[in-house]
């Protein structure tokens, strides 16, 4: 079954991108409790999980989805793959289900390999009933010390599940590392009988003396529970996909701009922009979608000269800075819903650069007809930020 390795190799959620949604997040709601942010970012990672995973046709879905964002919050070091999303399967779906023969579609459209119903079957079966947290294999790590034998992490929910993890595991060992992990599981077994005894006692003064405390307990978590409801409600955020955009350099992220410089800044040019009304929409919009807004600020810089203040039309040009579909002229509604068009086409002509690419002049190739557009935006930009020392 060697394309379970290609599916360690394909991509499904880049880690870039859970860290990306956690700092909007953070950014958007920074006096959320963490509990309130950990729950907006799971609801942040459900659409893109769901995008993902469309071609997965499977009654057990939901579940899947929920086991593979718990998966990319809790390892937000590492890539979610196509394999991580096969080991949740693992643990959610009967061997016997109508959904195996979705699993090996879904595979085969992954892979584009042929995959029988019987493989799908034997792999979910071997790993069934095992969270791993790790490689089903024996790692062995080189340290200063004595050479150590790292173990992948499984939790097992029934004595079959335990021996067939054993079996499968010792097989890929040498007499030497038995030795080696028999010695230290005898001492590991000594330390936790020690933990469980002190547990119990902890646990008898907590019962013989605890009565009272835990009436107070709940009710105090009720109330918690109450405030938490109330903040969740509050915090829901209609979050677009798009915010999340780790095909950008770093420097596109979405951060806090000194206000005052910026609007010295178009003072300077006479700008309309400097007005609450157009500035702060393009401050928001910036912020909704994780986007540097020195980037939309250049690009009215460069479409329309940061509309000054003399020309006859500012107050119509002042609607649509960006020439979104084609110019003012055609597209006139407000700055708010210009700057969210003018937003979305950056992050999506931003998609497929190749290492190294001029990322302004790979987005000029669509967003204008002008072949030095790039030119004048990137020098906007930095000269922006060197003004405003961001």
């Amino acid at each position: 079954m060697y394309y379970f390795e290609k599916l360690k190799q394909a991509t499904l959620v880049d880690k870039k991108v859970v860290t990306k949604v956690d700092k909007y997040i953070k950014t958007k709601y920074p006096n959320n409790t963490d509990s309130v942010n950990t729950s907006i970012i799971k609801d942040a990672l459900n659409k893109v999980v769901n995008k993902e995973l469309e071609e997965l046709n499977i009654t057990e879905k939901d579940d899947v989805i929920n086991g593979v964002i718990e998966q990319a919050i809790t390892n937000k070091g590492n890539d979610i793959t196509k394999y991580d999303v096969l080991k949740v399967c693992s643990n959610i779906i009967d061997k016997q289900s109508s959904s195996i023969k979705e699993i090996g579609n879904w595979i085969e459209n992954s892979v584009d390999y042929t995959v029988h119903k019987d493989e799908v079957v034997e792999f979910l079966d071997n790993i069934k009933g095992i969270d791993y947290l790790g490689d089903y294999s024996v790692v062995q790590t080189e340290t200063h010390q004595e050479e150590l034998v790292t173990i992948p992490h499984v939790v097992v929910k029934s004595t079959s599940d335990l021996m067939r993890a054993i079996k499968g595991f010792l097989t890929t060992l040498t007499a030497e590392e038995v030795y080696k992990i028999a010695r230290r599981s005898f001492i590991a077994i000594l330390i936790m009988t020690g933990a469980f005894y002190m547990f119990n006692e902890s646990v008898g003064i907590a019962e013989s003396n605890g009565g009272l405390t835990q009436k107070e307990y709940r009710s105090n978590l009720a109330e918690e529970y109450g405030v938490y409801s109330m903040e969740l409600e509050k915090a829901k955020v209609n979050y677009d996909i798009l915010a999340c955009h780790p095909f950008l350099p770093d420097y596109f992220d979405y951060i806090e701009i000194d206000e005052m410089k910026l609007k010295e800044y178009l003072s300077k040019r006479n700008s309309l922009l400097i007005e609450d009304e157009y500035f702060y929409d393009i401050i928001q919009t910036s912020k909704e979608f994780n986007l540097n807004p020195l980037i939309l600020f250049a690009i009215t810089g460069q479409e329309q000269g940061f509309v000054p203040r003399e020309n006859d039309d500012a107050n119509k040009i002042v609607n649509n800075p960006f020439n979104v579909f084609i110019s003012w002229r055609h597209y006139n509604t407000n700055i708010k819903d210009s700057s969210e068009i003018a937003a979305r086409t950056v992050i999506n002509l931003g998609k497929g650069a190749i290492e190294g690419q001029n990322i302004f002049k790979w987005i000029n190739r669509l967003y204008a007809d002008d072949p030095n557009w790039h030119k004048g935006v990137e020098e906007l930009f930095w000269g922006m930020m060197e003004y405003c020392k961001a």
